[in-house]
């Protein structure tokens, strides 16, 4: 048991070494950070996957019943700055259906406790509650971008 969660840990933090992470979300709520004004908690599922090194994030929305599929779609990641001193990474990400650029900032850091959230305007955030898990993408660490 014990060898099972340590290679757990290992592949998740292998994971997130290389730049690509899936974070399963089961709520979120809005944040002014002007006021700390927090709203009520909303559960909804959503996945979000992101891969810093196919320059894509890929966002699924589930339904009430939470097994049926309502919206699935592709971001570019046009930009990727990180600040050393929060520890936080932000992407700038364009949707190809609206042409529209969102800003989604995370912190994985801590496993038990993974930060993932979309700014909303300059005052407000959606915080996203959830939890990680693996995501394998089209290009692993090692290979060459050609």
């Amino acid at each position: 048991m014990k060898q099972l969660l340590l290679l757990s840990a290992f592949i998740i933090s292998s994971c997130i070494s290389f730049g690509q992470y899936t974070f399963h979300a089961t709520s979120y709520q809005t944040i002014n950070i002007e006021t700390d004004e927090e709203s009520e908690t909303t559960t909804y599922y959503q996945i979000f996957s992101v891969s810093l090194r196919d320059k894509y994030l890929v966002h699924t929305v589930f339904g009430s019943y939470k097994d049926a599929v309502t919206d699935s779609q592709l971001y570019r990641i046009i930009e990727v700055s990180e600040d050393d001193e929060d520890g936080f990474t932000m992407i700038t990400c364009k949707s190809g259906v609206s042409g529209r650029e969102y800003v989604y900032l995370f912190n994985f850091e801590d496993e038990d406790n993974p930060i993932f959230a979309r700014q909303v305007d300059e005052e407000e955030f959606t915080n996203y509650k959830g939890k990680l898990t693996t995501f394998k993408t089209y290009l692993q660490e090692g290979e060459d971008d050609e």
